[in-house]
C-alpha cells in the first residue's frame, strides 16, 4: 500500500501543505529550512502517531498555534482509508481511521506501515540492544497479528514484577509465569523473523560490502534455561537490584 495524498497544517515551519503522491516513488527538494524533513515527519506522523525527531509532540506545533493536523489518504486495495492526526497543546494526540477514532496509535501502523531511515540509524548497531529489540519488534509487528496484545501484557507483567520487587518482593513470583510464557513467545517471534530475513540481508550484505555477513540471534537468558527458569534462578539478583 502507499499514501495518494498528503496535508499538514501547522507543523513546524508549514502554515499548510497539500501533496498528491506518486505510488511508488517520491522526491523531494529545495533550499535548507524549506520543510522537507517537516513533510517526512507528517508521514511518519499519520503512520506512529508521533515523530522520528522528538518524543514530545507538541514540539511539531508551529509557533504561535494551539494544535497541528495531518491527513492522508492511502491506496489500499480493495478500499481506501483515511488516516487523520491532532496534536494540541496540554491534551492527548487524537487520531481517526475512516473517520472513526482509533483504540491507540498502533492501529495507524497497521493502516499505514511506514519505517524511516535518517542520520542516526548507525546507532542501530553502535548502541545498546534496546534499539535493536524495538527493530525487531517492529518488524514482527507486521506479521504477526497478535504480537501487539502479547508485547503489552508483557510488558505490563514485567511492570507489575518490578514493583512487587521495590515494596514486596515476596510476590514477585506470582508474576513470573505469565512474564516467562509470554517472553518465550515473543523470542520464538522474533527469532522467526529475523530467519525470513536472512537471505535478503545476506544479498544486500554482498553486494554492499562483498562480505557472506550472518544475523544472529541472542535471547536474553542462557539457552541451558527455560526463561522460567532463569527467572527463578536470577530472583534473588533482581530483588537485590530494586533495594
Amino acid at each position: 500500500m502507499s499514501l495518494a495524498e498528503l496535508s499538514a497544517e501547522n507543523l513546524r515551519c508549514i502554515e499548510r501543505a497539500e501533496i498528491e503522491l506518486h505510488p511508488q516513488r517520491n522526491v523531494l527538494w529545495g533550499p535548507n529550512g524549506s520543510g522537507k524533513t517537516s513533510l517526512l515527519e507528517a508521514l511518519f506522523l499519520l503512520g506512529r502517531g508521533r515523530s522520528f525527531r522528538t518524543r514530545n509532540s507538541e514540539r511539531l506545533i508551529r509557533h504561535g498555534e494551539a494544535r497541528l493536523t495531518c491527513f492522508g489518504r492511502t491506496t489500499a486495495s480493495p478500499i481506501e482509508k483515511t488516516l487523520g492526526v491532532q496534536v494540541s497543546r496540554g491534551a492527548p494526540t487524537v487520531a481517526k481511521i475512516g473517520g472513526a477514532p482509533v483504540q491507540t496509535l498502533a492501529d495507524l501502523s497497521e493502516v499505514f506501515p511506514v519505517q524511516v531511515i535518517d542520520p542516526g540509524t548507525h546507532k542501530l548497531v553502535e548502541e545498546g540492544s534496546y534499539r535493536r529489540r524495538r527493530w525487531m519488534d517492529w518488524a514482527v509487528f507486521h506479521v504477526e497479528h497478535g504480537f501487539v496484545e502479547d508485547w503489552a501484557r508483557y510488558t505490563r507483567a514485567l511492570r507489575q514484577r518490578n514493583a512487587a520487587l521495590r515494596t514486596q518482593p515476596e510476590q514477585a513470583p506470582a508474576w513470573d509465569p505469565e512474564l516467562a510464557r509470554l517472553g518465550e513467545r515473543i523470542t520464538e517471534l522474533r527469532r522467526a523473523s529475523l530467519e525470513q530475513l536472512q537471505p535478503f540481508w545476506k544479498a544486500l550484505a554482498v553486494r554492499l560490502v562483498g562480505l557472506d555477513i550472518e544475523l544472529v540471534f541472542a535471547q536474553g537468558w542462557s539457552r541451558e534455561l527455560s526463561l522460567s527458569g532463569a527467572l527463578k534462578a536470577s530472583w534473588e539478583r533482581d530483588r537485590l537490584f530494586f533495594v
